[in-house]
């Protein structure tokens, strides 16, 4: 029986053998032509669906790439000689997230991914500054409660 696992494989096989830009519609299509389509009534159904599900799915592996700010990055996405440099990074193409080489990017896509990080670490320097106020407002409130300065009944 066919499982998710045999598409996860077939998606990595298409993107391993693809080179340069991995466009999700593209592997879609790709994975959809090793299988033999339904007929019948409901092929249309049966065909939207599967290209619907497969094409998630792409979008998923594809995603892997997607900007982190992991402690520890995934090894196998960083570029040789770097710490944290990428081989490949997600860009908005007509729509759509592609998945493009780090050496196929124009110098102004790699400096979109400079301004898009620095946006993500200082969002993430407020979120973490959030989280410490909020612990103070709260064992604040706890104090209060416990002091009996705020009435309750």
């Amino acid at each position: 029986m066919y499982s998710r696992i045999d598409l996860s494989a077939e998606i990595s096989k298409v993107i391993a053998e693809t080179t340069g830009r991995k466009h999700p519609d593209w592997i879609t299509e790709a994975v959809m032509r090793m299988h033999k389509p339904p007929e019948g009534s409901d092929a249309d159904f049966y065909r939207f669906g599967a290209r619907a599900y497969v094409r998630e799915a792409v979008a998923a592996q594809l995603r892997r790439v997607k900007l982190s700010a992991d402690v520890v990055p995934d090894s196998q996405l960083v570029l040789e000689g770097f710490e944290r440099l990428q081989k490949e990074y997600l860009v908005e193409e007509d729509g759509a997230k592609v998945s493009i080489p780090i050496e196929e990017m124009t110098d102004a896509q790699l400096m979109d991914k400079h301004a898009e990080l620095r946006a993500m670490g200082a969002g993430c320097y407020l979120h973490a500054d959030e989280i410490v106020r909020y612990l103070a407002w709260r064992h604040e409130s706890d104090n209060s409660r416990a002091s009996g300065s705020h009435p309750e009944n």
